[in-house]
């Protein structure tokens, strides 16, 4: 069994939380997921002895998980004509696989509070990348269907998935994000691209909308009227166009098809995809 040694800073309510993530992270209130994605992140630096090896989190993961499963999972995902459809089957089938491999020989991950923090960090950032990459291959071929020219990087080229942006159309850069979170670790993390295509919950209807969060200057080039509001009930404002500050960033907010509307107009009037 592995020997694990969590990183000091870690909060009792962060540790309370990583060890409800594996049973309850359904019924995690937004509160509580921010806490907890705080407690991940923290963890990267959280150490592993194996085999007379020190190892912390993130390397542990790299090197058994991502290193392992990553290239043919997008492979899976990359031959799949509906991926929305069967991607899900696909991220729970190596989720499985992942749990057996950690809880058996030589991890045994689990059988201690310690060694369950390292179980659940491995499957949470197995989890974000699986749904991230299933995201962001959706959206490029659902763009590629409505006929935008842009230029994705190629999520099958392991170098390209840590690329500064995923794509670049209307010479403007763009990241794709499974949620909105990517805000709120902003102070930590600075967001450089032009526009964010993500999703962003709708309480009301209690359902998901893919929305773009754009810089003031990126909107400007495809023009509009914005309305005012905050993040959290901009969702309830759309398809109105939301200018809004969040942290120290002003971004207008865009309802995802209103988006390709507009890109499709300009690239029509002819501008081009800009070509690195």
């Amino acid at each position: 069994m592995v020997a694990v040694e969590l990183t000091q800073t870690l909060t009792d309510a962060q540790k309370t939380l990583l060890l409800r993530y594996l049973g309850e992270a359904e019924r995690f209130s937004l509160t509580e997921w921010v806490t907890l994605l705080e407690a991940f992140t923290m963890l990267a630096e959280a150490t592993v002895q194996l085999n007379q090896q020190r190892l912390t989190f993130q390397a542990f993961y790299d090197r058994f998980i991502d290193d392992v499963k990553s290239d043919a999972f997008i492979a899976e995902l990359y031959a799949e004509t509906d991926v929305p459809a069967r991607a899900p089957a696909i991220q729970a089938g190596y989720a499985r696989e992942i749990f057996a491999q950690l809880c058996c020989e030589p991890f045994t991950l689990g059988k201690t509070p310690e060694t369950e923090c390292l179980l659940a960090y491995c499957l949470y950032w197995w989890a974000s990348f699986a749904r991230g990459s299933i995201f962001e291959l959706t959206i490029f071929r659902d763009m590629t269907e409505t006929g935008i020219q842009f230029t994705p990087h190629d999520l099958r080229v392991r170098a390209e998935r840590f690329s500064p942006c995923d794509l670049t159309l209307l010479n403007m850069t763009g990241d794709i994000k499974n949620t909105t979170y990517f805000l709120y670790v902003a102070r930590s993390f600075p967001l450089t691209c032009d526009f964010y295509i993500t999703r962003l919950y709708d309480v009301q209807n209690r359902c998901y909308v893919r929305i773009v969060v754009l810089t003031e200057p990126a909107w400007h080039r495809i023009n509009g009227e914005t309305v005012s509001s905050d993040l959290m009930q901009a969702a309830s404002k759309l398809p109105q166009v939301v200018s809004t500050t969040f942290l120290e960033y002003r971004f207008v907010i865009v309802e995802y098809n209103l988006w390709k509307q507009k890109v499709l107009q300009r690239q029509q009037l002819g501008e081009s995809v800009h070509e690195p």
